[in-house]
């Protein structure tokens, strides 16, 4: 009697074993199967972009709407020196084709803020020294202003 629970204590803990190890084997398929899953979801995902009805829209079209959001962005000369947290900044940083219709509109470029001298905004956080800020600045002026073409700016002070 005593040999015959033993042989069944054994035969359970083999069981339990192989449950143990297809357990194992499980999860390293379900890690697998939601690596494969989050790949196919990014790639999704740029489909979707891709076809999205944004892309649709005309240049002449789009154009319209940058000049109503640098309008009402709280114009350029009343923010701070070169806030890339406004337009034109932020539409240029959207993707390529909005980049190049930002920069190619000379009078998203005609308002410029000089203000906050002691500031320079950045979307990083990232600290400068005052000379690396100064350089900033001068960099971005120039860039303004040739954005800017050849239409009159209006400054801020």
């Amino acid at each position: 009697m005593r040999s015959q629970y033993s042989k069944t204590i054994a035969d359970i803990e083999t069981d339990i074993l192989k449950l143990d190890d297809e357990m194992s084997r499980l999860q390293m398929v379900m890690g697998q199967l939601a690596a494969e899953r989050q790949s196919l979801e990014r790639s999704l995902e740029e489909h979707r972009s891709i076809v999205a009805p944004i892309r649709r829209i005309p240049p002449d079209v789009l154009s319209e709407i940058f000049t109503f959001c640098a309008d009402n962005s709280g114009s350029n000369y009343n923010s701070k020196c070169f806030d890339v947290t406004q337009a034109p900044m932020q539409l240029s940083f959207v993707c390529n084709k909005w980049r190049r219709l930002a920069i190619s509109m000379s009078q998203l470029w005609s308002s410029i803020s000089l203000k906050g001298g002691r500031e320079f905004v950045s979307s990083s956080g990232a600290s400068f020294t005052y000379i690396s800020k100064r350089s900033i600045r001068t960099d971005m002026l120039s860039t303004w202003l040739l954005r800017s073409g050849s239409l009159p700016l209006t400054l801020g002070i």
